[in-house]
């Protein structure tokens, strides 16, 4: 359970006395459940309110707050500083916008309340690194890095960027903690990266075809760049602009734009020495087979999800449980090129969609390169929404998501606080979206 201890998360109480001098410096918790009654939540204060602020929780819970977490839309975990056993007060957690429910647990009991709690996001877009349509190759200080052809980008331990600029073939790493940009790696043309879990190891694939050399980096190396395989001939050629691990971190997937779509096993070695490549999938893809797709594994629902940019539609890739095949279905949108919200697979549209990536409740956001907007499809319900950029007003603004501009958004990633990173190919900038 995540607590602040009550000691450092108070202003310390200072009680000076008028004879003795004597100062206390920690105010006196008491107990005040009753054992006798119930465990029961009979009041939420405030009923709204934003990421950070404090609330309370009144009701009869026990004195014991290691014992304790209470949760926001069911699995959004609430720091808690301190309960004097009828109240707990604790700072309101990130969750989604709207009403959500909240729930007490002591121990492995729960307590539920029909009372709702009314979380107000704060969302905005904002510049993280590059100037607006300034194309140029500068590292150093992250405001005055410039970048040219950003078309992938990744997120690594303590949500610093991998930015790619796959036709100027660099790859690097834009540091948010230390505010500078460096140079990986260069003279490798390559896409969207596949991230471990743990975000301190990155693997790459060349794109170009007959050439899909396999690199991986990782942080405890200082991501040097490291070789493991020379070439994906099962592939046939074809062009690779992106990989993707699964759950099990024991396979890299790929997957060209003629629908070939392999594992590179990365504990395994086949007969000539190299790691083994396994083909799951060969199937000829809806409308433009020479389309640029990406690729994104999103562990909710164990699956893999594929753009495919000539089509204007993304599919869903999985292996069934009970038979051990893999299959491939149409997802969303594939009716026409356009910018229609709705449902997934009967309204929605959408115009050479790239780049995506999966938040932590399994949604899907979409870089859609054409129409210069992010799109969400919702895990839960299905419908497709525009949730930042204006349909074909292309530029640079920052500001509130859905008045802010874009200029050919390639790719998209998602850090540990659920927050985006967009990179613009034609904007030649890394913007954040920020949903709080």
């Amino acid at each position: 359970m995540r607590r602040i201890s009550f000691f450092l998360s108070w202003l310390l109480l200072f009680v000076a006395g008028c004879d003795t001098g004597e100062v206390v410096t920690s105010p006196t918790i008491g107990n005040k459940y009753d054992p006798s009654k119930p465990r029961v939540i009979t009041e939420i204060m405030p009923l709204s309110g934003e990421i950070g602020e404090k609330f309370v929780v009144r009701g009869n819970f026990g004195p014991d707050l290691d014992n304790m977490k209470v949760l926001f839309a069911g699995q959004h975990e609430a720091v808690l500083i301190s309960t004097d056993g009828i109240s707990i007060y604790g700072i309101v957690p990130k969750q989604p916008n709207g009403d959500n429910t909240v729930e007490v647990w002591v121990g492995d009991e729960q307590i539920t309340t029909g009372t709702r709690f009314s979380y107000i996001q704060n969302q905005r877009v904002s510049t993280v690194s590059g100037k607006y349509n300034t194309s140029a190759y500068t590292d150093g200080n992250i405001f005055d890095a410039r970048f040219q052809s950003l078309v992938a980008v990744g997120v690594v331990d303590g949500d610093n960027i991998i930015a790619v600029e796959t036709h100027n073939q660099r790859i690097r790493l834009v540091s948010q903690t230390e505010s500078k940009v460096t140079t990986l790696m260069t003279g490798f043309c390559t896409g969207k990266p596949a991230v471990n879990q743990a975000r301190d190891k990155i693997y790459f694939v060349e794109l170009y075809n007959n050439a899909h050399k396999v690199f991986v980096m990782e942080k405890e190396t200082g991501w040097v760049p490291r070789k493991i395989r020379e070439n994906i001939s099962e592939l046939n050629g074809g062009e690779l602009w992106s990989c993707a691990l699964d759950k099990t971190e024991k396979y890299l997937y790929v997957r060209n734009q003629r629908g070939v779509f392999v594992r590179v096993y990365l504990e395994e070695y086949g007969s000539d020495g190299q790691l083994k490549v396994e083909v799951l999938l060969n199937i000829l893809p809806t409308g433009n087979s020479n389309a640029f797709n990406m690729l994104v594994y999103s562990p909710v629902d164990d699956c893999f999800f594929a753009s495919q940019m000539g089509a204007h539609g993304i599919y869903r890739i999985w292996q069934e449980a009970t038979t051990s095949e893999w299959q491939i279905e149409e997802y969303a949108g594939f009716i026409r090129a356009g910018a229609v919200d709705g449902d997934r697979k009967t309204e929605a549209q959408f115009n050479y969609p790239f780049g995506m990536t999966v938040d932590r409740e399994g949604n899907l956001y979409v870089a859609e390169s054409y129409n210069y907007l992010i799109r969400k499809i919702s895990r839960a319900t299905g419908m497709v929404t525009t949730v930042a950029g204006r349909y074909r007003a292309t530029g640079g603004l920052d500001g509130l998501p859905l008045e802010s501009t874009f200029n050919d958004p390639q790719d998209i990633a998602v850090d540990s606080e659920d927050n985006f990173f967009i990179v613009e190919q034609g904007a030649k900038t890394i913007r954040k979206l920020a949903i709080e």
